[in-house]
């Protein structure tokens, strides 16, 4: 996965936002270091769900499942920023979404 430093600051910013709404939390408790299965973002299968929903819907893309085993990369909210934004960039270069 990119590192968190070449992350577009807004989509990381919307990233850790859509996942705090989703999880009702403050935003300053999601950092981009958080992992997905820490016990302070209290995130289950049904919360990936719904996260993966959200994200799909805010930047108008497709995202893989990220409950299953095909998708191990995906531990913290930087991996999700950072899949965000490559599937942002492909969409916007013509890409698939």
């Amino acid at each position: 996965m990119a590192t968190h430093l070449s992350i577009p600051e807004a989509i990381a910013n919307d990233v850790r936002r859509i996942i705090a709404e989703t999880l009702r939390l403050p935003v300053e408790q999601v950092s981009l270091d958080a992992r997905l299965d820490e016990a302070r973002l209290g995130i289950d299968s049904l919360g990936l769900i719904k996260l993966n929903v959200a994200l799909e819907e805010a930047f108008d893309i497709t995202l893989p499942d990220f409950t299953t085993p095909e998708q191990p990369h995906i531990r913290s909210v930087g991996d999700v920023a950072a899949l965000v934004a490559d599937k942002v960039s492909a969409h916007a270069n013509g890409g698939a979404r």
